[in-house]
């Protein structure tokens, strides 16, 4: 509030698609802003589709959204918030960052490329157009009695060859 020369904070509007699980995110948001900033956060859900409109206008303060990489390489998280990504709906553009990712994309040696995509995530933590709230994790377990699942990365287990061995 001191930065933005505030005497009172503005009312602020969470935005979030209709889910139950997307409700307690929410709710848990607002109260963690009571608790701690004595923010009294104002919550507003939309059904998927008008959600992504109302987030691709940029009509909104804050909005819920999550992301799940396809394989495990730093640029998938990265390049989410390209300025030129569809997915990028927090209305942040950074031409260093963008074109640390333009190099890394070309970049053949292997260390050189995770330097660069270091420092785009350096440039991307420093400038925090988003609030993490959470990490995606699963678990699993497999019964010693079946043999041949297939664990792939980022991937749930795929039991196409299992076979039951007891």
């Amino acid at each position: 509030m001191e930065e933005e020369g505030w005497s009172e904070f503005p009312e602020v509007t969470l935005m979030f698609s209709t889910s139950d699980n997307n409700k307690r995110y929410a709710e848990a948001v607002q109260e963690m802003l009571k608790q701690n900033l004595n923010i009294d956060l104002k919550l507003a859900n939309q059904e998927w589709n008008t959600y992504l409109d109302t987030l691709g206008r940029g009509d909104y303060q804050m909005g819920r959204m999550s992301w799940t990489g396809l394989y495990i390489d730093p640029a998938v998280n990265l390049e989410y918030y390209l300025g030129t990504s569809t997915n990028n709906r927090t209305g942040w553009v950074n031409d260093q960052y963008d074109q640390l990712l333009k190099d890394a994309q070309v970049e053949q040696d292997i260390m050189k490329r995770f330097e660069l995509l270091h420092e785009a995530e350096e440039t991307l933590m420093t400038d925090l157009p988003f609030m993490p709230l959470y990490f995606l994790t699963k678990n699993y377990l497999t019964s010693t009695g079946v043999k041949n699942v297939a664990y792939y990365e980022n991937r749930s287990p795929v039991f196409k060859w299992a076979k039951k061995t007891e």
